[in-house]
Parts: C-alpha cells; sequence; structure tokens
C-alpha cells in the first residue's frame, strides 16, 4: 500500500514545490524614459543574452543597438526620434540564432514612455549700442571755404564708422576713430553753393546703428559764403619812356680814319645803353652814359670799306627800349676814304 501510494506522494510535492517557487523578476529598462530627440544608454534589470534583437511597439519611433553585457545585465543604446509619438511603447525581446525557434519574444507593456521634447531655448539678441553724438568742433564751416578740420565727440563709434550731414552740400571725410569709440577726427567741407543754416551730424556704424535720429540732434552751421570784393582795377602800367637822340658831334666820320671822340645827346638813354648805325662798316664803343641819361660818350669808328653817306644813329638801352623808328632820325655822314698822294720821285 505504501508503494502504490508513493508516485502520488512524489508528484505532490513536485506540484506543491512549483506552486511554492518565487515568480520570475519583472522586466525593467533604466531609464524607463526619454524625450524625443534624444540618444541614451538604456540597461535592463535581469541578465539576457546579447544574441537577440531589441525593438519597440508601435514601431519606427525608436531604434535599439549596440546590444552588450559588461556585468552581466543587458546594456543597448536607444535612439528616438525627433519625431516619435509621446506615450508609452512597449518593450520587445527576441533571442536569435539557435534558440530562436523554441523561445518566444518576451514583450513588456509600457516599458518605456516618449516624451515631447522641450521647446528650443532661444537666447534674446543683444540690443544693439546706442550711438550718439555729444558735439563737434568747431561749428561753423563757410560755404566755399577750404575744408577745414573737425572733432566729433560721443560714444559706440566703430572703426569705420562714417560720418555725414541732413541736407546737400557738406561732406565728410573720417580721418581716425578714436579706440574707445568716443570721438572721430574728420576733414569737412561745406560746397560754394551749400544753403546757409542748421545741418544735423550723422554718424553711421559698418553695422548700421546710427544717431540720425536722435534728438536733441547735435548741429553745424552753414554760412553763407562769402561775398567777393571788387577788385581795384589794375594800375596801368607806363609806358616806357620814349628813348630820343638830339644830337651828335661831330656829324661827319671818314672811311678809313683813326677812332674818333664822339658826343651823342637825347633822353632817356640808360646806364648800359649801346650806340650803333644803319648801314655796316661804322661800330660805335660807349665810354659813359651821363647819370640824367642825357648824354653818351662814344668812340666811333669807320672802316675805310664803308660806303659814304648818311647814317641813322641808334640807341639802345638794356630793356629794349630804342629811337631805332624816330623820325627824322639824327644821323652822322660817312665820308669817302682819303685817296693816298703820289710821293715825288727822287732825281
Amino acid at each position: 500500500m505504501k508503494r502504490r501510494y508513493l508516485p502520488i506522494i512524489l508528484l505532490s510535492g513536485l506540484l506543491m514545490a512549483q506552486s511554492t517557487a518565487p515568480p520570475p523578476p519583472k522586466i525593467t529598462l533604466n531609464p524607463a524614459a526619454g524625450v524625443q530627440g534624444q540618444t541614451l544608454d538604456i540597461t535592463l534589470n535581469v541578465p539576457a543574452s546579447t544574441n537577440a534583437t531589441i525593438t519597440f511597439e508601435p514601431a519606427g519611433n525608436l531604434t535599439a543597438s549596440n546590444l552588450r553585457a559588461p556585468q552581466r545585465l543587458l546594456v543597448f543604446t536607444l535612439q528616438i526620434s525627433p519625431t516619435a509619438t509621446p506615450g508609452p511603447y512597449t518593450f520587445v525581446y527576441t533571442l536569435t540564432g539557435a534558440l530562436a525557434a523554441q523561445t518566444a519574444p518576451v514583450r513588456v507593456p509600457n516599458a518605456f514612455t516618449v516624451r515631447t521634447a522641450p521647446p528650443p531655448v532661444t537666447t534674446a539678441a543683444a540690443a544693439p549700442r546706442i550711438v550718439s553724438v555729444r558735439s563737434i568742433s568747431p561749428a561753423q564751416f563757410t560755404a566755399g571755404d577750404p575744408p577745414a578740420a573737425a572733432q566729433i565727440t560721443g560714444v559706440n563709434f566703430q572703426p569705420g564708422a562714417q560720418v555725414s550731414f541732413s541736407g546737400t552740400g557738406v561732406t565728410a571725410q573720417v580721418t581716425n576713430v578714436a579706440t574707445g569709440g568716443n570721438s572721430i577726427s574728420a576733414t569737412i567741407a561745406a560746397a560754394a553753393n551749400a544753403a546757409p543754416g542748421p545741418r544735423n551730424v550723422i554718424v553711421t556704424n559698418p553695422d548700421g546703428t546710427t544717431n540720425q535720429n536722435q534728438q536733441p540732434p547735435v548741429q553745424i552751421t552753414v554760412i553763407a559764403a562769402r561775398v567777393p570784393q571788387p577788385q581795384a582795377p589794375p594800375t596801368p602800367t607806363q609806358p616806357p619812356p620814349i628813348v630820343s637822340v638830339r644830337s651828335i658831334s661831330p656829324t661827319q666820320v671818314t672811311a678809313g680814319d683813326p677812332p674818333v671822340s664822339a658826343q651823342i645827346t637825347g633822353a632817356n638813354f640808360q646806364a648800359g645803353a649801346q650806340v650803333s648805325f644803319s648801314g655796316t662798316g661804322v661800330t660805335a664803343q660807349v665810354n659813359s652814359v651821363a647819370s640824367g641819361g642825357g648824354s653818351i660818350s662814344a668812340t666811333i669808328d669807320a672802316a675805310s670799306s664803308a660806303a659814304s653817306g648818311p647814317r641813322n644813329v641808334i640807341v639802345t638801352n638794356p630793356d629794349g627800349s630804342t629811337n631805332q623808328n624816330q623820325q627824322p632820325p639824327v644821323q652822322i655822314t660817312v665820308i669817302p676814304a682819303r685817296v693816298p698822294q703820289p710821293q715825288p720821285t727822287a732825281i
């Protein structure tokens, strides 16, 4: 009787043992949530083979890769699509290889949750620095005057800043912008046709910042162009004094004779004056000119080949004035050369 009931007792014990065994641990993921567009490493809370695939349902939003077990616990990399639908996802673990046909995939509902990504943080752009002009010196420019150097003070001037003015006719050439951005050196020109009156000083930086709408504006004043003063009529140039010859003494010279001293009288003879004669063959060497310019002492020589007849006496000053065209002219007369007398023949 004991032998007949032994199998029943063993089966009952086995069933009892099976019924009293602890349930398998619940599979969880750590972390169990992520945001759209995030990539993170997930760790299972139980050992598992890396010869498997991991997917999530609904499909297409979460991608698992790089399965590994550094400390027996399975770790994988999860990439969440930026457009993944927020909410819970089912974890699906499927063995591969020889055990795939013998083991059904493990599904863990609501194992992972996708959260909506927070809106991107936008950094407010820094407000541009306000450009302002405090003063300009000088503050007045006369239309038509030569360009003048000027100094402009203010704040937030940048290298490469340009200076302009309201209205037309006034221009500026920037020569320097101070390192601290608080002054500008420029050359300012007001055209002759620039309208008189105030003009706003405008500074424009390379980044477009400007004080164009500054209130109250800093201004320069354009003064009307200067009225030209009437020029005094030029002093008439005095004509050079008229050179004239009144007389010459002697009034005759003989061709071929030795040079003779002569005195020429007249008016407006200058120191350095020269004496000449019309025609050829008669020359004069001036010895002196009287301080009053009324007479000339000269030595006159008539060459033996000089043609006989009258010759006009011509005086020419160093400044070019002359009596060459004097009418009537003062003249000397050249007498033919003397005929040599035959010498008596000795007996």
